[in-house]
């Protein structure tokens, strides 16, 4: 009598779990894989912030196929979600010979074929003229934007816009586009625009270059 009481106690945990139908298997085997069927899937974040992004990595393996080798007779499916590891924004300081100064920026859009980066900051000019600024030294503000655009696997677009703006209502605005095709796998037609334009005051000049050149990679 007491030890029919003692199986009927111990029996009681495993009573919610139906055992599955697996006639070849011993009884320990069908109860582990009760138990792992009952578990939640879970899925964990890598990194706090960036975007989620999807990718089948396996379907449906069974057993006697490549891969995770799961319990006897149970098929396995598995997603692997994961995250890039660089942050989505950014801020630094930094320190030349013709200016000094802070920035902060931020990826925007940060997909496969598509990229927007924006950039502000402030510093103080040190020379004028030197990489696209204006022409006087100075307390100074800057901003720019960067995108790029695939075009299947042979295009590309690229465009920044660079604009820095000082004392005495001086400006400075760059804007460079380009466009690469990849004729062969090593051979790239390139094109571009740039312009720069230099303001003071209500006087202002602009100056335009344009090229087409064949690059080849040996």
């Amino acid at each position: 009598m007491l030890a029919a009481w003692w199986f009927a106690v111990i029996g009681q945990p495993l009573s919610p779990l139906p055992l599955p139908e697996l006639p070849d298997q011993p009884l320990a085997v069908a109860v582990a894989a009760a138990r792992m069927s009952a578990l939640p899937t879970c899925f964990s974040l890598v990194c706090g912030d960036a975007e989620w992004s999807n990718r089948s990595f396996l379907s449906f393996g069974r057993a006697d196929k490549p891969g995770p080798q799961p319990l006897p007779g149970q098929p396995v499916y598995g997603l692997h979600l994961n995250a890039p590891a660089s942050s989505r924004d950014w801020m630094d300081s930094y320190a030349k010979d013709w200016r000094v100064g802070a920035r902060y920026g931020v990826a925007a859009i940060r997909r496969p074929n598509t990229e927007v980066k924006m950039i502000f900051g402030t510093g103080y000019r040190l020379q004028p003229w030197v990489d696209d600024g204006v022409g006087v030294t100075g307390p100074v503000a800057r901003a720019s934007l960067d995108f790029n655009q695939r075009f299947g696997e042979r295009a590309r677009w690229s465009q920044q816009v660079q604009l820095e703006s000082g004392r005495n209502n001086t400006t400075f605005v760059r804007n460079a586009i380009s466009f690469d095709v990849e004729i062969r796998p090593q051979v790239t037609l390139k094109s571009g625009v740039e312009t720069r334009r230099a303001a003071t005051g209500g006087d202002a000049t602009i100056d335009t270059e344009g090229s087409v050149k064949l690059q080849y990679a040996f």
